[in-house]
């Protein structure tokens, strides 16, 4: 039985597909004064975020027991895009989250309760290496993220995860870009193969729809310094901890739906809140072959509120 890879892992990988032309930034790696197939959702994607997320009260159907998880994620451009030669470029980028699980109660599973609350951590650095033409409407290219994820309790070859992706972008218009790709998770250890597709859409110059990842955003901006939204985007993590002198692999799969706002402080600086709920939440601990260890006691839980607060830098 395979594991799931986590949904993050595929949102970011998947991403590349459409933003492979916000990352190549081809106006700084092939400046033309006459770009026919130039579309820039680079305006979209920050180079640095800072996030907190807390989720409160998610009730265990197995288990009269419910849990909060609070993920801290930094999310940030290493360098600018280099040049490979040709229409090829690259670009790397660090992706750090630190989590915690805390339960209001005990489920009837031993210890492990105790290793799934220790402080978890994920510190990856993916390289998306593309090839963009200001004379094509094609991107394309291929996402690499060797990453740790673990309780750093005992490391070994079990907390580090390998994944790749590989990805394409088709610019219809000045408006539409579409896209998709094929996500590979954990390759070294249980490799996972999942396909995606996604889109970018600017019907008016305020207005921003896209699905990709999996994450859906419609936002409007209000002004210059105010802009409202609504997404829909994925929660929780995949990470190996040790339980009982052997690794374990603890699953949170979840998403979460709500409102957000961002404001501009100063420059490139914003600030952002969100609020709304989760839903589809499903905890698992899992055999490293992917056998589910506690079925009777985890899997799903209840929907449940959650808030966000942000800090993001739109351009170095």
């Amino acid at each position: 039985m395979q594991s799931r890879p986590s949904l993050k892992l595929i949102s970011a990988a998947l991403a590349c597909g459409l933003a492979l032309p916000a990352w190549a930034d081809k106006s700084a790696l092939e400046p033309q004064l006459s770009d026919p197939y130039e579309f820039d959702i680079s305006r979209f994607i920050d180079v640095l975020n800072f996030r907190a997320v807390y989720s409160s009260g998610m009730e265990l159907d197995n288990s009269p027991v419910e849990f909060d998880f609070t993920e801290l994620s930094l999310a940030a451009f290493l360098t600018k895009p280099l040049k490979l030669g040709g229409d090829w470029s690259a670009i790397a980028y660090l992706n750090f989250e630190a989590s915690q699980f805390e339960f209001d109660g005990n489920p009837p599973i031993g210890t492990v309760i105790d290793d799934i609350e220790s402080d978890l951590y994920r510190i990856g650095v993916p390289i998306v290496v593309l090839n963009t033409s200001a004379n094509s409407p094609w991107s394309y290219g291929a996402w690499i993220s060797p990453s740790i994820s673990s309780d750093f309790d005992h490391v070994d070859s079990d907390d580090f995860f390998l994944d790749v992706a590989i990805a394409a972008a088709y610019q219809v218009n000045d408006k539409l870009l579409v896209g998709g790709g094929v996500f590979a998770s954990d390759i070294l250890h249980d490799p996972f193969v999942i396909p995606g597709i996604g889109f970018v859409w600017t019907p008016r110059e305020d207005w921003l729809v896209s699905f990709y990842g999996p994450r859906f955003v419609a936002r409007r901006d209000i002004n210059d310094r105010n802009q409202i939204g609504f997404e829909i985007t994925n929660n929780g993590g995949l990470w190996n901890i040790d339980s009982g002198n052997a690794s374990r692999r603890l699953d949170f799969s979840s998403w979460r739906s709500g409102l957000y706002y961002r404001y501009n402080v100063a420059g490139e600086i914003w600030l952002h809140a969100a609020a709304g709920f989760t839903f589809a939440n499903e905890l698992q601990v899992q055999t490293r072959d992917g056998t589910d260890l506690f079925p009777n006691q985890l899997g799903d839980a209840d929907p449940s509120p959650y808030v966000s607060l942000g800090i993001s830098l739109a351009r170095w």
